[in-house]
């Protein structure tokens, strides 16, 4: 047996399909904008991250090199240029 179409329902799925598109593709088009936008901040919140740790590992280093400098190393290290060194006496 043989399943027959005519050209009009043809035409009709046709136009159902293409309407179905028309219908889905807003929806579509959201759900992979917001998916994009989800995986940019992600990224985005892995390198700061990244960043932070480091910024933080550095001053870790940086209070511990303070913390072992005596007053007067200390003083002359944040001493502004042209001051005699005997301020820090």
């Amino acid at each position: 047996m043989e399943f027959f179409i005519p050209w009009w329902g043809r035409l009709k799925m046709a136009l159902v399909a293409v309407a179905a598109v028309l219908v889905l593709s807003p929806f579509i088009y959201l759900y992979g904008h917001r998916t994009g936008a989800v995986a940019e901040r992600a990224a985005i919140e892995g390198e700061i991250a990244k960043r932070t740790a480091k910024i933080l590992k550095q001053r870790a280093n940086d209070d511990a090199e303070i913390r072992n400098f005596s007053e007067r190393e200390l003083c002359l290290d944040i001493l502004p240029d042209g001051l005699p060194e005997s301020t820090c006496n």
